[in-house]
C-alpha cells in the first residue's frame, strides 16, 4: 500500500488564505488516517518581512518551501527560473516509491510535478487565473509600465495555467461555476473536470452563547452596541469591499468589520472617510484568529464580484451567522448559490450597495429569520462540508489513476 502522500501549492503558514488552509487540514486529515504527509510551497511571505526556512516541521507536517536564494534572487527573471528549477529538484527529493499522488493547488506545481516525476498529479484548482486576475478584479495600476507587467504577467499565469489543466491527471472544481470557467478558458474544450465538496472546520468553527458575546466583543475592542457585520477576504477589488462600505450608508445602526490585508486597503480606508463612515469601519488586517471574530458578529455579509468557491461563506455558515449574500443574477461569476439555498443566507438580486444595505435591514429587523438562518446555516455546514470528506475522496481518485 502507497501511504505517501504529497501536498504542494503556491504559499502556506504564516500567510493565511483559503489555499493555504485547505493544505493544512487535507494534511492533518490524512495524518489522522495513518499516511505520511509532506507539503511542498513557495518561500512566499506576505505577512512579514522574515526569510522562511527551506524546510521545517509545523504541526507534525513537514513543510518544504522552493524559492530563489542567494545573489541572483533580484533578478526576475533568473528568480523564476531558479524558482521553477528548486521546485522540481524538491519534487523529486521528497517523492519515493512508496508516494501514491501530488495533490496541487496551483498551476505551476502542477505543471512541475507532471514534469519532474511519474506520480498522479490532481489538481485542485483553486480558482482560474484570466478571470481572478482581471483589471476589474484587481488593484488599478496606475502608470503604464505597472499596467504593462501586469498585463505581461497575467499572459504568462494564464498561459501556464492552461497547460496545467490539459496535462493534469485529474481536474477537480468545487463548483459548477468553476467548471464552466476552465471550460471558457480552454475556448469550449471537453476536459473531464470532476465536481467535489470542500471541507470546513465544525470544530474550530462554532457558534457561542449569547452571554459570552459583549465580553468576546470587548476583548477584540470590537463595538460593543449595534448590529456587527463581517467581512473576510484579501483586500483586492474580486472582493467587493466597497460594496460592504458603501452599504452602511443605508444600515445606521450597523458597524463592519474587514478581515484581510491586501492593496486595496487605502483605498477602502480612502472611501470610508469620505462617505463619512469611517466610525463604522474596523480594518483588522490578517488575523491567527478568524474563528472570534465570526463568533462575536450579527451577520456575515459577501461581496464578492468573483468568487469560484467562498470558503469564508462555510466557515461563517459553521458558526452559526446569518448570511447576506449577492445572487448569480446580480454576480454572475460567484457561486454561493452552489453553496447556500434560501434557507440559510438573504439573496441580494441586485449589485449595489443601496440593496445590499436593504437586505441587511430586513435581517436585522427580523429575529426569527437571523435565528432561522443560523440554526439551518450550522446544521448545513456539518452534515455536508467536511475536511476528511474530501480528503478521502481525493485518496480514492489517485488509487485508480493508471500511469
Amino acid at each position: 500500500m502507497k501511504n505517501h502522500i504529497i501536498l504542494t501549492g503556491n504559499a502556506y503558514y504564516p500567510n493565511i488564505g483559503g489555499v493555504e488552509n485547505s493544505l493544512r487540514h487535507l494534511a492533518k486529515s490524512y495524518l489522522e488516517s495513518g499516511y505520511q504527509v509532506d507539503i511542498l510551497v513557495g518561500n512566499t511571505n506576505t505577512v512579514s518581512e522574515y526569510v522562511l526556512p527551506e524546510y521545517e516541521v509545523i504541526e507534525g507536517i513537514s513543510v518544504y518551501r522552493f524559492g530563489a536564494y542567494g545573489k541572483w534572487a533580484q533578478y526576475p527573471f533568473i528568480n523564476t527560473c531558479a524558482r521553477l528549477y528548486d521546485m522540481a529538484k524538491k519534487f523529486r527529493k521528497i517523492s519515493g516509491c512508496n508516494t501514491l499522488a501530488v495533490i496541487s493547488r496551483y498551476h505551476d506545481t502542477t505543471l512541475i510535478a507532471k514534469l519532474s516525476i511519474k506520480l498522479p498529479v490532481l489538481y485542485l484548482i483553486p480558482g482560474v487565473v484570466r478571470e481572478q486576475n482581471k483589471a476589474i478584479n484587481t488593484f488599478q495600476s496606475k502608470s503604464l509600465q505597472e499596467k504593462f507587467v501586469k498585463r505581461l504577467k497575467l499572459h504568462i499565469h494564464d498561459t501556464v495555467q492552461k497547460l496545467a489543466f490539459c496535462h493534469a491527471d485529474v481536474l477537480l472544481a468545487f463548483s459548477n461555476n468553476m467548471k464552466q470557467q476552465v471550460e471558457t478558458c480552454l475556448n469550449g474544450r471537453q476536459l473531464d473536470i470532476k465536481l467535489t465538496k470542500p471541507g470546513v472546520d465544525s470544530e474550530r468553527f462554532q457558534p457561542i452563547d449569547k452571554a459570552l458575546k459583549q465580553p468576546l466583543r470587548a476583548s477584540l475592542e470590537l463595538p460593543c452596541k449595534g448590529t456587527l457585520l463581517l467581512g473576510v477576504g484579501r483586500l483586492v477589488r474580486a472582493k467587493g469591499f466597497h460594496y460592504l462600505i458603501e452599504a452602511l450608508l443605508y444600515s445606521e445602526s450597523c458597524s463592519a468589520i474587514i478581515l484581510g490585508d491586501g492593496p486595496e486597503k487605502e483605498t477602502l480606508q480612502h472611501l470610508a472617510e469620505e462617505l463619512k463612515v469611517a466610525d463604522r469601519v474596523i480594518f483588522k488586517g490578517g488575523v491567527n484568529n478568524p474563528e472570534l471574530y465570526y463568533q462575536a458578529s450579527d451577520i456575515f455579509v459577501m461581496t464578492s464580484v468573483y468568487e469560484p468557491l467562498g470558503q469564508i461563506v462555510l466557515e461563517a455558515l459553521a458558526s452559526g451567522l446569518p448570511i447576506v449574500a449577492f445572487s448569480k443574477n446580480a454576480m454572475p461569476q460567484t457561486s454561493t448559490e452552489e453553496l447556500l439555498s434560501h434557507e440559510e443566507c438573504v439573496f441580494v438580486e441586485q449589485a449595489s450597495a443601496y440593496h445590499l444595505g436593504e437586505g441587511i435591514n430586513r435581517l436585522v429587523a427580523d429575529k426569527n429569520q437571523r435565528e432561522s438562518l443560523s440554526r439551518r446555516g450550522r446544521e448545513r455546514a456539518k452534515s455536508s462540508y467536511s475536511w476528511p470528506s474530501l480528503a478521502k475522496e481525493l485518496r480514492v481518485v489517485a488509487e485508480q489513476i493508471q500511469l
